[in-house]
C-alpha cells in the first residue's frame, strides 16, 4: 500500500510490477463438509454427487457450492439447476443435471463483469486470436477469444448487454467471421 494505505501496485511473484488504482482478492467458496463427515458422505473438494445430485448415501442429495459432480462449479446459475435436479429426484423422480459451461458474472465497484467460456487462462495449450473493443468513454471493455478459427470464449467489462447472444454463441462455437458482429 502507499503512504495513504491505498493499493497503487501490484508485485507479481515474477517481480514484474503492475501499477493499479484498485486491487481485488477472490479467495474462492470452501464448503463446509462438517455434516458430510459426519454422516459419512463421500466429498473430495465438496460433497460427492452422481449425475442426478445424489451423495453415495441413497435418498441424500446435495446441490450448489457444496457438491462435486464430475466437475465443481462455484457458480449461481448451476447452483439453482442442481438444486432444481436435486429436489425433483428427491420428490420421487428421475432427472440428471448437464454439465456444461455457465457464464459468470459479477457486479461490483459500479460496474459488471462478464465471463464465459475458455479465455486463454485454463488447462488448455495453444494459440488464440484475441478479437477486442475497447470503448473508455463509455467505459466498456470486450474481449472474444478464438481457438483454430472459432469462438471459444468472452469477456466483457461495464456492458452486459448482450450477454445472452455471447453465451450462445461461445456455446455454439460460431466461426471468426460470425464473433466479429459480437465484439462491436
Amino acid at each position: 500500500g502507499g503512504p495513504d494505505n491505498h493499493a497503487h501496485e501490484v508485485i507479481l511473484a515474477s517481480g514484474e510490477t503492475l501499477p493499479a488504482d484498485v486491487v481485488l482478492i477472490s479467495v474462492g467458496v470452501r464448503p463446509d463438509t462438517y455434516l458430510a463427515v459426519e454422516g459419512g458422505i463421500a466429498f473430495r473438494r465438496g460433497i460427492t454427487v452422481n449425475s442426478r445430485m445424489e451423495t453415495n448415501i441413497p435418498g441424500v442429495y446435495a446441490c450448489g457450492d457444496a457438491a462435486e459432480g464430475n466437475r465443481w462449479y462455484g457458480l449461481w446459475t448451476p447452483a439453482v439447476r442442481q438444486g432444481a435436479v436435486a429436489g425433483r429426484n428427491a420428490a420421487g423422480g428421475d432427472e440428471s443435471f448437464r454439465n456444461e459451461d455457465y457464464p459468470a458474472m459479477l457486479s461490483a465497484f459500479g460496474t459488471t463483469v462478464f465471463s464465459m467460456g475458455d479465455t486463454g487462462s485454463g488447462s488448455v495449450s495453444g494459440h488464440y486470436r484475441i478479437l477486442e473493443r475497447v470503448a473508455t468513454d463509455r467505459r466498456v471493455i470486450r474481449r472474444l477469444f478464438l481457438r483454430e478459427g472459432f469462438l471459444a470464449g468472452a469477456v466483457s467489462i461495464g456492458d452486459t448487454s448482450n450477454m445472452q447472444r455471447m453465451t450462445q454463441a461461445v456455446r455454439d462455437r460460431i466461426p471468426e467471421e460470425l464473433a466479429r458482429g459480437l465484439v462491436d
